[in-house]
């Protein structure tokens, strides 16, 4: 009698969650008709909708939108000249370290920075006090980090020119574009969800094996990723002045899942950004933004330079015919909850299969935006831009 009233007790509880599910379809469904309704009166707006395809007069443009600290200073003099101003040091809020294992990474005051400016230019100063580990939840030692590696070591003060941002523009439709070079370096999230041992106050994922195992947060999912956020926030801020801020559009964008997963990434995989990491559909799938380049061009469309900075905050770089390059974030989660997919370079051999720790630091951070009326910009050629 209790095994029965006990398999009644599971069956309603089966129902309840199965009509749950049914009710988070039935909104997502409406959500997705009403964004689709609202695309015109959206793009009238500024607000740019990701069609999923190619809208425009497909040609690959060259533009500069925003500045970043990109080259090393190296010119003694001028090292002489910047190293003699005041410096008003902040310490960055993205350095975690740990004990080797999953969810002990804390923040820690291990890179500083100050900005400056000198004859009309912007500099960027940074000394690295500890070294920033190659994986949060590693302790802050040389061993574990590879900016000694790319010749920064600590204790000595470095200083970045900030440099015009130049874009890739895939396409005139939609304005979607990348930068040309990795920018930064930084982990995909600074947390992870686990309760078993206290950390973060979120949920076992890992323990957490019903059916409703979508409503609850993986370390790879970007609408909660601390790269997301800092995209949006700290790059934002220091990219762009107010009125350039103005031609970068808020633009819904998809995170595209994998192949094989469940449904939570497909729910909650559509985003309303102005800075955002590319999509695996994006650099892999027929149709997208790179479908002609990598016809004509092959791999060499998926790789980007890695800036002087980027490599002095840590990022793994492979040398190719001379030039440096660094493996790129996407924002698509990997198979497993705390993987990340990325555009990866080993041996030179380039992939886009490959599946990296949300918590490493090393990966390179090459954004992605819409940006407004950019086939009205003027071209910039290789030789304009110092190359």
């Amino acid at each position: 009698m209790a095994e029965s009233k006990s398999k009644k007790t599971r069956r309603r509880q089966q129902l309840r969650l199965e009509q749950k599910r049914r009710r988070v379809r039935r909104i997502l469904c409406v959500l997705l008709a009403v964004c689709a309704a609202l695309a015109p009166i959206a793009a009238f707006a500024g607000i740019y909708i990701d069609a999923g395809g190619i809208g425009g007069e497909n040609v690959l443009k060259r533009i500069r939108l925003g500045s970043y600290p990109q080259t090393l200073v190296t010119d003694p003099e001028l090292l002489g000249e910047l190293s003699a101003l005041p410096l008003d040091w902040t310490y960055y809020d993205d350095c975690y370290s740990g004990s080797d294992f999953y969810g002990t990474q804390r923040r820690t005051d291990c890179m500083k920075y100050a900005d400056t400016e000198l004859g009309g230019e912007k500099y960027r100063a940074v000394m690295i006090e500890r070294y920033r580990p190659r994986d949060s939840v590693a302790p802050a030692t040389a061993d574990e980090s590879l900016q000694d590696d790319n010749g920064f070591s600590a204790g000595k003060v470095f200083f970045f020119l900030f440099e015009p941002i130049t874009w890739l523009v895939y396409d005139y439709g939609s304005g979607f574009s990348l930068t040309e070079k990795v920018l930064d370096a930084a982990s995909f999230n600074n947390s992870i969800y686990w309760t078993d041992r206290n950390f973060d106050g979120a949920v076992d994922y890992e323990k957490e094996l019903s059916g409703s195992e979508w409503l609850f947060t993986p370390a790879n999912l970007y609408k909660t990723s601390s790269v997301r956020k800092w995209l949006n926030s700290v790059f934002f801020e220091t990219a762009f002045s107010p009125e350039e801020k103005k031609s970068v559009a808020l633009s819904f964008h998809r995170a595209a899942t994998a192949a094989g997963q469940s449904d939570r990434y497909n729910l909650l995989s559509l985003y309303l950004d102005r800075v955002f990491l590319p999509s695996l559909r994006d650099v892999s799938e027929p149709g997208n933004f790179w479908e002609g380049y990598y016809t004509s061009h092959g791999d060499e469309v998926r790789l980007a330079p890695v800036t002087d900075y980027a490599r002095c905050r840590g990022a793994a770089t492979e040398e190719i015919d001379g030039s440096l390059y660094s493996w790129e974030w996407l924002c698509t989660p990997g198979d497993y909850y705390a993987d990340v997919m990325s555009v990866n370079i080993d041996e030179r051999v380039i992939s886009v299969d490959r599946q990296f720790s949300y918590s490493y630091t090393v990966g390179g951070i090459r954004c992605a935006a819409r940006v407004k009326n950019a086939g009205a910009y003027p071209g910039v050629t290789e030789e304009a831009d110092g190359k």
